[in-house]
């Protein structure tokens, strides 16, 4: 749960359905301030991918890529 600038608590779902591997995944600008910056830098969804599989110990393969 995060608390959002009106101060109340709010749920923050990210949902990506097999976005291009190029794909930037970053916060939207109007999200971002000074007071509350950005938590992770921007990547792409590839990386991302790439990230998780290591993590996981699974291969583009065996996971049907």
């Amino acid at each position: 749960m995060l608390a959002y600038v009106s101060g109340k608590e709010r749920f923050s779902i990210p949902f990506f359905f097999d976005p291009n591997m190029d794909c930037v995944v970053e916060p939207l600008a109007t999200c971002v301030t000074d007071t509350a910056p950005a938590l992770y830098k921007p990547t792409t969804y590839g990386e991302y991918l790439a990230f998780r599989y290591k993590i996981t110990g699974e291969t583009h393969e065996a996971a049907g890529e």
